[in-house]
């Protein structure tokens, strides 16, 4: 069995990368004042900054093809040792652009490019290091997975931190004109750390075995896409929900409260990061009680409660006074875990190792990229098109279903595990 050190330093690079990736979206309505014309309608702008992070999400299924065929051809360790690297470049590069008011359209065209080159870089990340945890325990996969959910969670959490010490030390044209920067150029020593502690990473048992009995894809996306066409659809609807909800919860949430909502950006964030500590304690809990008894109960579960539940607590959100507030998105960040807990196993489990690394990261990053990093600005255009504040609610909704439907399906087709 592979080492607890380097299952810990696969984990915490991980965290690390997520810190660099997720840090822009804390920050998108600094970016939306900076780099976007000035007499741009606030809310206008916002939707402009939220496009940014979410074309930059869109660029992860490149990654996660291209890292994809790398990890399944040339070792799993080979690429997660590559990450840190990409990821820091265009973080450190991201906080010395100059604003809009100092190049004009450059900005915004510099900041897509370089969000673009992190989107890429993380496609293959996020992929790589639960094929990296599962691999190393395959039978209790689903508790590993969870944690494999934890450490990108811990990044995210640890960009909130860093964004709320910001937000409450400085003023606000501190933070403007230099504040958000120093989150960003922090990026150094965070890339720095992911790739020290994964230098000296061993191979995974499953790719070792791979290697030896001579079964590794020597064109595993073709492969992929030729013969696991059906897993792979199946993994895009069973990530749906999980890829809409935590990016809702954790990504759209904090924003919409403090610009529709009216609260402070200090007291969302500090909002956020008690519920991202809940779904990172929760989401292993839940990865033991789906190795009892399946993931894919689970899942339906999941699936059941979003589909009851999203419109009356969105609506307790918009209308509702405290502490009800309060509870419905507890309640939100809650149900998080069920799906933080039981995907990655899941996926596991049902995806072929020869050619795991690339579809797996595939059907990640259409998932979490096409359309959970499309959320918060999704989110906001369905309220500006539909001219209702309730509709991401209803989007929600639409997300459960697909999820639900592809786990009656997986029941149906029976799929067994086919990991080494």
């Amino acid at each position: 069995m592979m080492q607890l050190k380097n299952k810990l330093a696969s984990g915490l690079g991980s965290a690390l990368e997520w810190y660099d990736f997720a840090l822009y979206g804390y920050f998108a309505d600094i970016f939306a004042r900076q780099f976007f014309p000035h007499n741009t309608h606030h809310s206008i702008a916002l939707i402009a900054s939220f496009s940014v992070f979410a074309i930059g999400f869109a660029a992860r299924p490149l990654g996660g093809i291209l890292f994809g065929i790398y990890g399944d051809k040339y070792g799993r360790i080979k690429c997660l040792r590559l990450t840190p690297i990409l990821i820091t470049v265009p973080s450190i590069l991201i906080a010395l652009i100059p604003t809009y008011s100092s190049i004009g359209i450059t900005a915004p065209l510099l900041l897509l490019l370089l969000r673009i080159m992190q989107g890429i870089c993380i496609g293959g990340e996020f992929a790589g290091n639960i094929i990296y945890l599962c691999e190393s325990d395959l039978k209790r996969r689903y508790f590993i997975g969870s944690i494999a959910s934890v450490t990108a969670g811990l990044g995210i959490l640890l960009a909130s931190l860093v964004a709320s010490i910001i937000y409450h030390v400085m003023s606000v044209d501190a933070i403007a004109l230099w504040g958000w920067r120093m989150a960003f150029l922090l990026s150094i020593i965070v890339g720095s750390v992911a790739f020290y502690i994964r230098r000296r990473l061993a191979e995974t048992p499953v790719y070792e075995i791979l290697q030896k009995i001579n079964k590794t894809s020597p064109s595993p996306f073709w492969e992929a896409i030729s013969h696991d066409k059906k897993k792979t659809a199946l993994a895009i609807g069973l990530l749906f929900l999980h890829a809409n909800s935590f990016y809702f919860t954790f990504m759209f949430l904090p924003s919409f409260l403090t610009n529709k909502l009216g609260l402070t950006a200090e007291a969302s964030l500090f909002h956020n990061n008690f519920l991202l500590l809940i779904n990172l304690t929760l989401s292993p809990l839940i990865g033991l009680i789906a190795d009892r008894i399946g993931g894919q109960r689970l899942m339906l579960f999941s699936s059941l409660c979003y589909l009851i539940l999203s419109v009356y607590l969105f609506h307790l959100i918009c209308y509702g006074h405290a502490p009800y507030t309060y509870i419905a998105i507890l309640l939100f960040s809650l149900l998080t875990t069920l799906n933080a807990g039981t995907a990655p196993g899941l996926l596991i489990e049902i995806l072929p190792a020869p050619t795991r690394y690339t579809t797996l990261a595939t059907a990640f990053n259409i998932s979490f990229g096409i359309f959970g990093g499309s959320m918060p600005l999704l989110g906001y255009l369905l309220i500006q098109k539909m001219g209702h504040i309730m509709a991401p609610a209803f989007y929600l909704m639409i997300s459960a279903a697909i999820t639900f439907i592809a786990t009656i399906l997986l029941k149906r087709y029976q799929l067994t595990s086919n990991s080494i």
